[in-house]
């Protein structure tokens, strides 16, 4: 398995990247959701709610990091030839 693309399939370091990415997203979303439905009446529920948003928006700067670490490397990278150069789409 080679990190480079080979002429009909994507390589193993962008696989990487696009489930990383796909992983991260689906997990800094919901996240984000439940911190900010949770209660902040006492200083135990404020601290927990501050810590799941700090927690969220880590998250969100490594999407962010990942996403452009994704996309330098797509640019260095030749892309796989179409399965079916005959359909057009």
């Amino acid at each position: 398995m080679s990190g480079t693309q080979a002429t009909t399939t994507y390589g193993t370091v962008t696989k990487t990247f696009h489930w990383l990415t796909a992983l991260l997203i689906l997990t800094v979303i919901p996240l984000g959701a439940v911190a900010n439905r949770l209660p902040y009446e006492t200083n135990e529920q404020l601290a927990f709610k501050a810590q799941l948003f700090s927690f969220h928006k880590t998250l969100g700067l490594l999407v962010f990091g990942v996403a452009l670490a994704r996309i330098i490397w797509a640019l260095t990278q030749t892309k796989p030839a179409p399965l079916h150069p005959e359909r057009k789409a």
